[in-house]
């Protein structure tokens, strides 16, 4: 699985520190590395940072430079709000779903973070492999440090760590969608026998049942509801049907 290490460059806050050791936690990121932070990890910090003093206290480690927090990495990423125009290739940005896409392929992957105040340098930008930015209004554009963190967080949790969470349900298999989808067409069949519209309830029936990702309880439920309905109406062959 990727491994996830989030990196802030010069930060300024101890409550967005400790804010960030709660996201860390919170989507299963790896490391917290702080490249010459202002803030010391005090009693703020931990505070703010409630069930993820952990992350402050066992797994933060302080480095000098933003290429030591980047040893090692397979792919970084640095975050900004501000984007460039067509000849400035160096603030040309990928979104933070975007950036998940690519980083499942990738052993490892450091998130970059600026300063609360004047967010990274172009130096800075130049030592990531990829520029990132959060779609934002157009007016206002720039997010709280620890709001940033919580976006792109989410983004790769989502993408790269999900699988051993509690939310990643078992989908349907194909056999129980199939049997679900021939038991609501026969049914459709008897109801709608001599309506015109038959072919495009079937349709709209096949696209519901295979466009809503249902997950494999779901489908159960739904082939016994299809089940009942049939008995209801009389229809024995819709229950045999799959």
């Amino acid at each position: 699985m990727t491994r996830i290490r989030v990196v802030l460059v010069g930060t300024e806050g101890e409550i967005n520190l400790g804010f960030i050791a709660r996201l860390v936690k919170n989507f299963d990121a790896d490391e917290l590395v702080l490249v010459n932070p202002r803030v010391s990890i005090g009693e703020e910090a931990l505070r703010f940072a409630a069930h993820a003093k952990d992350v402050l206290l066992e797994r933060t480690r302080i480095v000098a430079s933003l290429d030591e927090a980047l040893k090692d990495v397979s792919l970084s990423a640095c975050t900004s709000a501000r984007v460039g125009q067509k000849t400035d290739v160096l603030r040309h940005p990928v979104t933070p779903w975007e950036l998940a896409e690519k980083a499942s392929g990738y052993e490892s992957v450091a998130v970059v973070f600026g300063r609360e105040s004047t967010g990274l340098t172009r130096e800075e930008l130049l030592k990531c492999d990829l520029l990132v930015s959060i779609p934002a209004s157009r007016t206002y554009p720039v997010l709280n440090l620890s709001h940033a963190v919580a976006i792109v967080l989410y983004e790769l949790f989502k993408r790269v760590k999900m699988g051993s969470s509690q939310y990643r349900l078992e989908p349907a298999r194909d056999k129980y969608l199939r049997i679900l989808e021939d038991r609501l067409t026969c049914i459709a069949e008897h109801v709608l026998r001599d309506d015109q519209r038959l072919p495009q309830a079937i349709a709209a029936l096949k696209h519901l049942v295979h466009k809503a990702g249902l997950t494999g309880g779901e489908a159960g439920i739904l082939i016994y509801l299809a089940k009942r309905l049939a008995v209801a109406l009389g229809l024995r062959e819709c229950i045999e049907r799959g």
